[in-house]
């Protein structure tokens, strides 16, 4: 059995845009880009690139740009110059997450980048010493970073990889002018979210991993360490700004069918952590279960429980990969009013994904199809696209979910 997945390289660092080039020079169209922007209330952008070179090494160069062709970037704007940079706007962070969550994004896109602004956020709280819900976003609360956010996490949507893993996450750079003043290169932020994951040291007199681009590698990436073995299938490669000459300041995205074990084999690198809540409002309970997917969980779930004394209350669990576990378990204590919480290690039987798109009397509608070796057995029409057609075309909403499952259904005879 194989699985395809998608491995990255970041060479000479990593940026926000440096990823979506990357991703774009794979084969991800720049509509399935400039669609999750308006989606997000970015509809007044587009996502442009061309091709360049960095150490003689062909690549692409992608920024954003309004609708007279302006580059976003205040950085361009003005024409200084930086290793990635990523703006000097500030957006607070709860403004940023309520923007996403009602965002008419696919659920799968939605989540994935408020993962990656979730730990965004969470190192900016640390660095500066403030509760998240009062972060603001400076460097990377301009829109062309929320639009690289967007943009990457629908990129990686389009891809259809059930696997994602990276290399060690270089860091390196001499120092860096921000919305706080000159500081140390990688931005403390960076190095933040980085704790706990792979790094190695690179000698560069730029910034060459931005927050973005470390937060997006950690929030998509299960698996630190070398190529995983396989069968190469597509290689992207996308430029930062800069041309040093001692260092190809490039970042490599590959696409492989790579070995696993045959379908009746377990995983065993999962958790379960769960806290019982007798004293919790529900809507604090809800809040949570979003912010744990926010955060990286794979699944969230509460369950009504009765506890001593006969009092009623609620479990709240979360399933996620081994190394998101501690961030997860520390959401729980923070955003709860447990004082304690538990987890124990599982294993998890998965049948591959490939999305597709099928076509109804109303319009597309993706769906996920679900593989047992190489033969679909079963398909779930995503909801935020039949909700968006139900809702255009004035029908009911359980029509266009039966169209969406009888066209897949064709697909799986």
């Amino acid at each position: 059995m194989v699985q395809r997945a998608l491995h990255f390289e970041p060479f000479g660092g990593a940026s926000g845009d440096m990823i979506l080039a990357a991703l774009v020079d794979l084969g991800v169209p720049i509509d399935a880009v400039d669609s999750a922007l308006a989606a997000v209330g970015l509809g007044d952008l587009r996502l442009a690139v061309e091709p360049t070179r960095r150490a003689g090494i062909a690549a692409l160069h992608a920024r954003f740009v309004d609708a007279h062709g302006e580059p976003v970037d205040p950085l361009e704007r003005g024409g200084a110059h930086a290793g990635h940079g990523d703006g000097h706007d500030h957006t607070p962070w709860p403004q940023l997450r309520r923007q996403i969550q009602q965002s008419s994004l696919a659920s799968e896109v939605r989540n994935r980048a408020l993962r990656i602004f979730e730990r965004l956020a969470a190192a900016e709280a640390q660095v500066h010493g403030v509760e998240i819900e009062r972060v603001e976003l400076h460097e990377v609360g301009g829109v062309d970073s929320i639009a690289d956010v967007v943009g990457i996490a629908a990129a990686v949507e389009h891809l259809g990889v059930q696997r994602i893993t990276c290399d060690p996450i270089p860091l390196g750079g001499l120092a860096i002018d921000v919305a706080h003043g000159c500081l140390p290169a990688p931005a403390p932020a960076a190095v933040q979210i980085c704790l706990g994951v792979p790094v190695r040291g690179i000698e560069v007199d730029y910034e060459c991993t931005t927050p973005t681009g470390a937060a997006a590698l950690t929030a998509l990436a299960t698996g630190f360490g070398p190529l995983p073995s396989g069968t190469l299938r597509g290689v992207g490669i996308g430029a930062g700004r800069r041309d040093p000459a001692a260092r190809a300041n490039v970042l490599r995205a590959l696409v492989l069918d790579a070995d696993r074990l045959d379908d009746t084999a377990a995983r065993g690198d999962l958790v379960e952590i769960s806290v019982n809540l007798d004293d919790e409002s529900g809507e604090v309970c809800g809040e949570t279960l979003a912010r744990l997917l926010a955060a990286g969980a794979l699944d969230a779930w509460a369950v009504p429980a009765t506890m001593k004394k006969g009092r009623p209350a609620v479990v709240v669990n979360a399933l996620a990969s081994a190394d998101r576990g501690g961030d997860l378990c520390e959401l729980l204590l923070r955003e709860t009013s447990t004082f304690g919480v538990r987890w124990h290690a599982v294993a998890r039987r998965e049948l591959d994904r490939r999305s597709i798109e099928v076509e109804t009397a109303w319009g597309r509608v993706a769906v996920k199809l679900a593989l047992l070796g190489e033969r679909p057995i079963k398909s779930k029409p995503e909801f935020e696209d039949c909700r968006r057609l139900s809702d255009a075309r004035g029908v009911p909403l359980r029509d266009v979910i039966a169209a969406a499952e009888r066209a897949a259904a064709e697909l799986k005879r």
